[in-house]
């Protein structure tokens, strides 16, 4: 498994960042450090399955000018 790279905001490396659901319908990575927000990925567009919404959304988190 891949990991998050850190915050590129505030530098953050550790356990504050992760996947967290966002209303019913989708996940997005968040820093707990500085509030950060990944791009949002809903579940529907990947036919329900919570397990790929949440790797595509570490995906994006991870995809970055500059390579933070």
């Amino acid at each position: 498994m891949t990991e998050f790279k850190p915050c590129p905001f505030c530098g953050c490396r550790d356990g504050r960042i992760g996947i967290r659901r966002t209303g019913s319908d989708g996940y997005r990575v968040t820093c707990a450090r500085c509030g950060c927000l990944g791009p949002h990925v809903s579940v529907n567009k990947w036919d329900g399955k919570k397990e790929i919404a949440q790797k595509k959304a570490k995906e994006k988190w991870n995809e970055r000018l500059g390579n933070k």
